[in-house]
């Protein structure tokens, strides 16, 4: 059982227990990335309108061992009903590690960080993000470093990097997880704060094996031969050069040239992966980092890219059962530990690290774990040993012991028969009952593992052919095995071994049948595909599959001749009555449905029909509360976010085009009209012009030297007056540069004005009466455009 509790403002509620529950509790744990919770909680619940998005904080306690499973908030309690009415909300909460979100750094020039006396470079540059995340965080968010003791790379004591606004935690993963690897948490101290631990490896070496025979199912190994480059040529940010305009102006452009590693490489623009050279010859390949503009950091990069890509990726896909939910003496998976995997039939023989673990909370044996070390994940599905489930290879393994199990009995049996056969009589024993009840168990196991069975049909056709045979040889086995007595048959059931030994028999022809049976079973399964010619216009589908029988959990694929055209259609298969069809929670309409030769899965949920697939669909057609979608090659990556009123792209390069609009990769605008608002920037930090609260202002290396706006006002006397109009302010100086220069005395455009004078003209300075005479003085003018320039005074 676990203990569930949320808090609000420091106030405690205890929302799951032995008394209040809450439903499909599942926490998600994966490697470098922050913990979820999510559940699904109903009306009667007292913390039902208690759930605060980023206010209320949740703990998750077991309470056997009393270890917290999990620690964080709660993101998103969406409301919601089921087809069949039923009002709840679906919770989806963050751990601890989430707080790295809520801050972001300041602007840093990109710089070395040498670190200083006991602190590295990394450490350094660690406790600055941290110090700025503190500073701007509530106390129960603050994180503080704990073991960072991560060896980067080329650069061991010191770190190259800046900051731009990023988060926090967008910072740790980009410019260090990314950069160098390893691996990063957040964890509770003793102390009771938040401690954020970096290293090679977190997790240790666990004792627990995971071979064939033990605690492994099925496997499976495959080699990658894409991608495959020997000799990396790394290319940084786009170089800059300077340009004159035709009027003389310098400005500062990007080009298609990018940095390379020559600089800090002794002139050589790529590095090589030696081994890989020698065993495939040189292939060449490209990566780029947008971002990087130092030669070294450049290289460090590289070098942690081909480290990582230069061997072949091996693709390791297991499934594996954890021992100790059935009580066995065995330790239970952890995230980031390591086990070591055995099975000499596909050349595994190496220590696996679990880098995903579901827990679910609510039936714990469908837990699952994603083991992988540098290439491919695998994933491994955990159930209990008296509740396999899952692919044909699982049967198979639980057909093997059942019938191991059972031949050491069938061994005692007959042995008692050739001893005691005169003396049989019909008691029946308490023993034999259990062990009959027992058989009867392990048929229930079978036929359980068989329902559940989930394999595309060429998969279950080669396993039921490696099944049939299995099984013969394991009857073969039977008929020759030696009379010996195993520790499988009590020493209850030897002492009452004279019973009625016909039931006992009778019990294991059931388990054999069963066994053989197993292959119709599968069958049946395959059959489990129809072809539905109704025509689209027609709410009613109608389908005929051969041997499918309708439950709960029922899987069918149906290829449709003919797109759906109809609103909310329903599903009859084999006559087993109409049922509506749902995707997601929405019934299906017409506008969000299949087309024609679409071959469409769908799954039985005990009412309705489930939509799971939609073959070959083109169109990507969603019901969520957001959908993202990206695409990702190498360290590019682009990214479509859609939620409920907002749209968010991400990408290195964005353009469109439309009837009045488009933009070139290159970031060139058009558009027949523009409303803009807010502040508008051209130019660069030499030369900057900037619109902004309806002025133009003009900037020379972050100085303003002027602008242009509308708010002159001056007194026109003549009309008696205030007018309003243009006003030029310069800040230290205004030259007017042209040919010619006119004003015109006119609120009209169309007025023609006269080109004003240029050149010298006489001004008379002062007049004086000097006897019966007048005498002055004149000086000279000069003019440009009509506009005084100087004016030279008489000596």
């Amino acid at each position: 059982m676990d203990l569930i509790t949320i808090y609000n403002r420091g106030a405690p509620l205890i929302i799951s227990d032995q008394f209040e529950k809450v439903a499909a509790v599942k926490i998600t744990r994966e490697r470098n990335c922050f913990d979820s919770l999510s559940f699904t909680i109903y009306p009667d619940n007292p913390g039902y309108d208690e759930l605060a998005p980023f206010s209320t904080t949740i703990e998750v306690v077991n309470a056997e061992t009393g270890a917290v499973e999990f620690e964080g908030r709660v993101i998103s309690p969406v409301p919601s009903v089921d087809a069949d009415g039923t009002v709840g909300k679906a919770v989806v909460c963050e751990s601890v590690m989430g707080y790295l979100c809520d801050s972001r750094q300041p602007y840093t020039a990109e710089r070395l960080w040498k670190g200083d006396t006991g602190r590295t470079g990394l450490q350094e540059f660690v406790d600055y993000l941290l110090a700025n995340h503190n500073a701007h965080v509530s106390a129960e968010k603050r994180v503080y470093r704990g073991l960072v003791d991560m060896v980067t790379w080329k650069t061991t004591e010191n770190v190259t990097k800046g900051t731009n606004f990023e988060t926090t935690w967008n910072c740790l993963k980009t410019k260090i997880i990314d950069v160098f690897g390893g691996e990063m948490r957040v964890r509770r101290g003793e102390d009771g704060r938040l401690y954020l631990d970096y290293r090679q490896k977190l997790g240790q070496v666990r004792q627990t094996p995971i071979r064939i025979g033990l605690n492994m199912g099925s496997g499976s190994r495959k080699v990658n031969l894409d991608g495959l480059v020997t000799r990396l040529y790394p290319r940084g940010a786009k170089l800059k050069a300077t340009e004159t305009d035709e009027h003389g102006n310098e400005r500062e452009v990007e080009t298609e040239e990018r940095l390379s590693i020559a600089a800090a490489n002794a002139g050589v623009p790529y590095i090589d992966d030696a081994d890989g050279i020698r065993e495939y010859g040189i292939i060449e390949g490209v990566a780029d980092w947008d971002d990087v503009t130092e030669p070294l950091n450049l290289k460090t990069k590289a070098e942690n890219w081909l480290d990582e890509n230069k061997r072949l990726p091996v693709s390791t896909t297991l499934t594996a059962y954890d021992l100790s939910l059935i009580g066995e003496d065995f330790e239970s998976f952890s995230l980031l530990d390591w086990y070591h995997c055995y099975n000499p039939y596909l050349g595994l023989d190496e220590n696996l690290e679990v880098v995903k673990q579901v827990l679910d909370l609510t039936e714990r044996h469908k837990s699952t774990l994603t083991f992988g070390e540098t290439t491919t994940l695998q994933t491994v599905k955990i159930s209990t040993l008296a509740g396999l489930a899952g692919e044909v290879e699982v049967v198979k393994s639980q057909s093997k012991t059942t019938i191991v199990n059972l031949k050491n009995s069938i061994t005692y049996t007959m042995a008692a028969i050739e001893v005691a056969e005169d003396r049989i009589v019909s008691t029946v024993g308490e023993q034999i009952v259990e062990t009959s009840e027992r058989i009867d168990g392990e048929i229930e196991v079978v036929r359980s593992a068989v329902s559940t069975l989930e394999q595309t049909a060429e998969e279950i056709r080669a396993s039921v052919s490696l099944l049939d045979e299995e099984q013969q040889v394991m009857q073969a086995e039977l008929d020759i095995m030696p009379g010996q007595i195993v520790s499988t048959v009590t020493t209850a059931y030897e002492a009452y071994v004279d019973g009625e030994i016909k039931t006992v028999s009778t019990a294991i022809s059931e388990v054999r049948q069963t066994a053989a049976g197993i292959e119709s079973t599968v069958k049946s399964i395959q059959a489990n595909y129809a072809n539905c010619t109704t025509a689209g216009s027609t709410v009613a589908k109608i389908v005929s599959a051969p041997d499918f029988t309708l439950y709960k959990g029922a899987t069918i694929s149906v290829k449709f001749s003919y797109a759906n055209t109809a609103d909310s259609p329903t599903l009859n298969v084999n006559g087993t009555g109409a049922k509506p069809i749902y995707v997601g929670n929405t019934r299906m309409t017409k506008d969000l449905s299949w087309k024609a030769q679409d071959v469409v899965s769908f799954v039985y949920d005990g009412t309705s029909w489930r939509l799971a697939d939609c073959g070959s669909r083109s169109s990507i057609k969603q019901l969520s509360d957001s959908i993202t979608l990206k695409v990702s090659k190498g360290d590019v990556s682009s990214q479509i976010s859609v939620e409920s009123g907002a749209i968010a792209i991400e990408s290195n390069r964005f353009s469109w085009s439309s009837t009045y609009s488009s933009m070139t990769r290159a970031g060139v605008l058009t558009a027949q009209s523009a409303k803009l608002s807010g502040t508008f920037e051209c130019g660069s930090a030499s030369n900057l012009l900037k619109v902004q609260g309806g002025s133009v202002l003009g900037y020379e290396n972050g100085a303003n030297l002027g602008k242009i706006d509308f708010s002159a006002h001056m007194n026109d006397l003549s009309a008696g007056k205030v007018v309003a109009g243009l006003q030029i302010t310069g800040n230290q100086c205004i030259r007017v540069t042209t040919p010619l220069l006119s004003v015109a005395a006119s609120s009209s455009e169309s007025t023609i004005s006269t080109h004003c004078i240029t050149g010298d003209r006489k001004v008379v300075i002062s007049i004086r009466e000097s006897g019966d005479y007048i005498e002055w003085t004149t000086g000279t003018v000069r003019f440009v455009n009509g506009l005084c320039t100087s004016f030279t005074q008489p000596s």
